[in-house]
């Protein structure tokens, strides 16, 4: 069984790369060779983009939410009805 210590690294690196590495990065998907540090223009770009909050308040409610509730409701009901079964 791996540590607690591997498993916070495991979950802490990606998301720690993600907030202060990629986050701050400047990549084009375009045009690939356009890199390099971008400062806050990133979150500049997200704060001033018409179509950002509109999109977050479409994705989150229905997509992450409802599909956790339903993942967790109908795995729980699958489960209980397992384990309430004769071994």
């Amino acid at each position: 069984m791996p540590s607690t210590a591997v498993l916070f690294l495991w979950m802490a690196i990606p998301l720690a790369m993600t907030i202060f590495w990629y986050s701050f990065s400047r990549y084009n998907l375009l045009n690939p060779d356009v890199k390099g540090f971008a400062g806050l223009d990133n979150y500049e770009f997200l704060a001033t983009d018409p179509a950002f909050l509109p999109s977050i308040v479409h994705t989150l409610p229905l997509t992450l939410i409802g599909s956790v509730l339903l993942i967790t409701v109908v795995g729980g009901v699958l489960l209980a009805v397992l384990f309430d079964c004769k071994f």
